[in-house]
């Protein structure tokens, strides 16, 4: 699976990630098909450089995860473990661990 990292201001290196299964989801959880994502405002430091401004970023390398600051998102469910959502449902999400950036 595809992920994006920043690595630099305004910079993103593409990566590779480790696949998740539908098996690995937990009751309420969805895996989606990232189709399109959000830059909100709290990503704007991240973008520029600032460390340890956003939720999920320490200071301490946590800007350089993958996927990161990525938290507004736009998927196709693929999976789901979740009783409101079925495969094919297009759904917004927040990636709380700000880090959407990815499959």
């Amino acid at each position: 699976m595809w992920s994006y990292r920043l690595v630099a201001p305004y910079t993103f290196e593409r990566t590779v990630v480790l696949h998740r299964s539908p098996e690995s989801l937990r009751d309420g959880q969805v895996l989606l098909r990232f189709l399109a994502a959000g830059i909100c405002g709290s990503d704007i430091p991240g973008f520029r450089g600032a460390k340890g401004r956003l939720p999920g970023d320490t200071g301490a390398r946590a800007a350089e995860k993958d996927g990161f600051p990525i938290h507004e998102i736009v998927g196709e469910v693929i999976a789901s473990r979740h009783p409101a959502h079925s495969c094919g449902d297009r759904v917004v999400g927040w990636a709380s661990g700000f880090d959407g950036l990815m499959e």
